[in-house]
């Protein structure tokens, strides 16, 4: 997972998902941003 984030523009958004407990708020912004 930290890859995929590492490689994406939200990267610091996704990551703060991530620390609140939101991994499937990162899936769902990976699904519409290419």
């Amino acid at each position: 997972m930290i890859d995929r984030l590492s490689a994406a523009p939200d990267s610091f958004l996704e990551s703060w998902l991530v620390a609140k407990g939101l991994p499937w708020a990162v899936d769902l912004i990976r699904e519409y941003v290419p």
